[in-house]
C-alpha cells in the first residue's frame, strides 16, 4: 500500500449526506481490506504451517542427499 492509497480527498464543502455516506463506505471498506491483510500476516497458524513444510522439504532433501553420499561412497569402495 502507497502513501497515495492512504491518503484521500476530503469530502468537498457542503458535500451532501449521500456524499458522506458513500465516503464512510469506503473507508469501511478500505479499512475491512487493511484488517484482513494484517490478520493474514500475524496469523501464527498459517506462519508455523509454512516454516513445517519448508523445514520438512529441507530435512527430506538433506537426507536423499546424504544417503546417494553414503551409497556412492559405499559402492567406489567394492569397485574391482
Amino acid at each position: 500500500m502507497s502513501d497515495q492509497d492512504l491518503a484521500r480527498p476530503t469530502p468537498p464543502e457542503g458535500a451532501g449526506l449521500n456524499t458522506l455516506q458513500l465516503d464512510v463506505e469506503q473507508t469501511r471498506e478500505h479499512l475491512a481490506q487493511t484488517l484482513d491483510l494484517l490478520s493474514q500476516k500475524f496469523d501464527v497458524r498459517t506462519a508455523v504451517a509454512y516454516h513445517l513444510r519448508t523445514t520438512a522439504i529441507v530435512v527430506a532433501s538433506v537426507a536423499v542427499v546424504g544417503a546417494g553420499v553414503l551409497l556412492w561412497r559405499a559402492n567406489r569402495g567394492h569397485r574391482v
